[in-house]
């Protein structure tokens, strides 16, 4: 189990802010996350590729990141669904480039690998699921953006699940920002 270097909500935050700004959508409510893994991703991670693969390629996943290849692997019919706007393989593609862009935040001397028996938990902000969520949210639907509006209006104008849409809502609500 990789355990990365413990990051808090305001700094992933921070850094999908960063991310927005560089390309020029910090105050735009949607963000194209297809044009940003095929063109910005190879510009800011040295060696980034990304693979469309056959879905039984990656069975039981809709797409991976491998930070240690600067890769990324993506079923074909997730990619496709991205391509049509679908929220939850956009969600997806976020995800897994949060995975790599923290991976890459954190110094190689910071990245603990750790084997933990099963019963051990992870903080929450230790963990790159946890973390690599948090980035995505926040990418596609950051809070400072979608304070005051609506759950459905989040969805449309964000092009994200309403799951993501509530969630985001939540954590203003309980103020987590």
């Amino acid at each position: 189990m990789i355990i990365y270097n413990p990051t808090s909500r305001k700094e992933i935050r921070f850094i999908a802010r960063h991310v927005r700004r560089l390309v020029g959508l910090d105050t735009e409510r949607y963000f194209h996350v297809v044009d940003f893994l095929e063109q910005t991703m190879p510009r800011i991670i040295k060696g980034f590729v990304y693979d469309v693969v056959e879905d039984e390629d990656l069975p039981g996943k809709y797409a991976q990141a491998i930070p240690e290849e600067n890769r990324i692997e993506i079923r074909q019919s997730t990619y496709e669904a991205a391509v049509a706007d679908d929220p939850r393989a956009r969600f997806t593609i976020a995800h897994e480039i949060g995975h790599l862009l923290l991976a890459d935040e954190v110094p190689d001397s910071y990245v603990a690998y750790a084997r933990r028996n099963r019963k051990a938990s992870l903080r929450p902000f230790e963990d790159p699921e946890w973390q690599a969520n948090e980035f995505a949210a926040e990418l596609l639907a950051p809070c400072r953006l979608v304070a005051g509006m609506t759950d459905k209006r989040i969805k449309e104008e964000f092009g994200v699940s309403l799951e993501v849409a509530r969630i985001q809502l939540g954590k203003i609500e309980r103020g987590a920002q």
